[in-house]
């Protein structure tokens, strides 16, 4: 399984294989095309969020990694693109992490999907193209959420493709859970 094969450097040392939590692997199992994950500071959202778009990279052409800014979405970027470059699904040249915080960043795998991080600064922005998968970090600092969640939901409703949401609830603007 792609998952175990992970070498990955995380806050807490080097991950080899990803395995998750109860709560992340519930999630990952969930039979739905909108999953929504809520948990506390530091409790593992951004690693089930990446390890979930990682696992869809094969079978995806273009996969989103969309927040309220470039910032937030850049810890589920490097997870994601340090566990496919550890497993082979991309080659280090092939991933560019932006080094402003106010830039996107990109991947390309090499069966050609791409991964990009976008923010919702112009929402109508994200009706641009159909993604297989949209991976929303944080929503709750996200302004508009809803008319975003409407521009995502029929973006991905193309492909039929996954809507996976994660965030804590503490500072939302809106309720998203």
């Amino acid at each position: 399984y792609l998952w175990s094969r992970i070498q990955l450097a995380t806050d807490s040392g080097v991950l080899m294989g990803y395995k998750p939590c109860k709560n992340a692997k519930l999630a990952h199992q969930f039979d739905s095309r909108y999953v929504g994950v809520s948990g506390g500071w530091r409790a593992g959202k951004s690693l089930a969020s990446a390890m979930e778009g990682l696992a869809w990279i094969p079978f995806s052409s273009l996969i989103w990694i969309v927040a309220k800014d470039y910032d937030t979405t850049r810890q589920e970027f490097i997870y994601m693109s340090d566990a496919a470059v550890s497993v082979g699904l991309t080659r280090p040249g092939d991933v560019h992490l932006s080094l402003s915080k106010y830039s996107p960043s990109v991947m390309k795998a090499i069966n050609g999907c791409i991964v990009e991080t976008r923010t919702h600064a112009d929402y109508r922005k994200l009706a641009s193209k159909a993604p297989d998968v949209v991976i929303v970090c944080e929503p709750g600092l996200i302004g508009n959420l809803k008319s975003v969640l409407e521009l995502i939901a029929g973006r991905v409703a193309q492909k039929r493709g996954l809507v996976w949401i994660a965030g804590t609830s503490d500072e939302s603007s809106e309720e998203w859970y």
